[in-house]
């Protein structure tokens, strides 16, 4: 995050294990934890550094990318032409799975 200089780090997360796990690391950028649901979202508005987000995007990983992405931007907290680096596990019903990395510029 630090290298790239990204606008934030953005953590899609059911349980908001991932959320956890990044703000141990004390990121100098914001994390911002896209759930959801209400409850995960409430729970990371305790957590160190994470803005907490609920979306009800479904679909491939691109598409949760691209609606976090833009959920992201239009809550201001990443402007167009900002890069971003989203983190998402891909195994299903395992919490802090996360094992997918991707930055992209906002669109």
């Amino acid at each position: 995050a630090r290298d790239l200089r990204v606008a934030a780090i953005v953590t899609l997360t059911e349980s908001g294990a991932t959320a956890r796990a990044v703000a141990r690391h004390r990121p100098r950028v914001p994390i911002v934890g896209v759930a959801g649901d209400a409850a995960t979202a409430r729970r990371l508005a305790l957590v160190w550094g994470v803005t907490p987000l609920v979306s009800d995007s479904r679909g491939s990983v691109d598409e949760r990318f691209a609606g976090a992405v833009a959920l992201v931007r239009d809550a201001g907290l990443a402007a167009p032409g900002d890069l971003v680096a989203l983190t998402a596990g891909l195994a299903p019903g395992v919490a802090g799975a996360t094992d997918t990395l991707q930055v992209r510029r906002v669109p």
